[in-house]
């Protein structure tokens, strides 16, 4: 078969094999929006688009939290194994992160809690923990989420 009869693979062995991608994130209001657009992307581009919508929003919002919240850069990991999609984000402040019981009315104001409870409502699991910066030579927290597929 000439080489010019053969149509464009869509790569499905992808979608399957396990994969993991890091993205560093500067102390910058565009990383939310970098975060955002990398995990659709991503999701894109290994035949996972019914994920990509979640992912999104959830990508913005852990983002916009480090940037809100911690003093420095971050870094978005986003892997695949199993059948989930894991997104993790790490910074570098040391306050853990809580969901107001009673938000804002408009869920606008900084610190109301409303990106946490978005990432509650549509991760199917998410998470925190504290990193000890005497045992890993790292200081700060990582926030992840999980969508399954």
């Amino acid at each position: 078969m000439p080489l010019h009869a053969v149509t464009p693979l869509r790569h499905p062995a992808y979608r399957h094999g396990n994969w993991e991608y890091s993205l560093r994130l500067p102390y910058c209001p565009l990383s939310p929006g970098i975060a955002r657009t990398t995990a659709h992307l991503v999701l894109n581009r290994h035949s996972l688009p019914e994920l990509g919508d979640r992912a999104r929003l959830l990508a913005s919002e852990l983002a916009t939290n480090c940037y809100l919240h911690a003093p420095g850069p971050a870094r978005m990991r986003l892997s695949w194994e199993d059948g989930m999609v894991r997104m993790s984000m790490w910074d570098t402040g040391r306050t853990l992160p809580g969901v107001a019981e009673h938000p804002a009315p408009d869920g606008l104001v900084a610190g109301s809690g409303r990106g946490l409870r978005l990432v509650g409502a549509y991760a199917d699991d998410w998470g925190w923990y504290a990193l000890d910066p005497n045992r890993l030579g790292v200081d700060g927290k990582i926030v992840w989420c999980e969508l399954y597929r």
